[in-house]
């Protein structure tokens, strides 16, 4: 069994089936390309939902904001308002 295999099945076993997923277990990325837990290489034409459609995975300057924020305050919930 692949890495990748191990990792899908671990997925099903213990995450909540709220919604389909394709079979592939992404492990990296970088600007428009990503990488599979097995070494295959894709093109990534789905921004997402977060940082990646901005300047595409793992962009310098938004891990470098990301890592300012972390170290700040990672999380708060929804019911307050951040302060900046």
């Amino acid at each position: 069994m692949s890495k990748q295999e191990k990792l899908i099945e671990g997925t099903g076993k213990y995450l909540i089936p709220n919604y389909g997923r394709l079979p592939v277990a992404m492990a990296r990325g970088a600007g428009s390309r990503i990488w599979d837990a097995d070494g295959k290489e894709y093109i990534d034409f789905f921004p997402g939902f977060g940082a990646g459609g901005v300047g595409g995975h793992c962009h310098p300057m938004i891990v470098k904001a990301i890592r300012k924020q972390a170290s700040t305050l990672l999380s708060c919930g929804n019911l307050f308002t951040k302060a900046q």
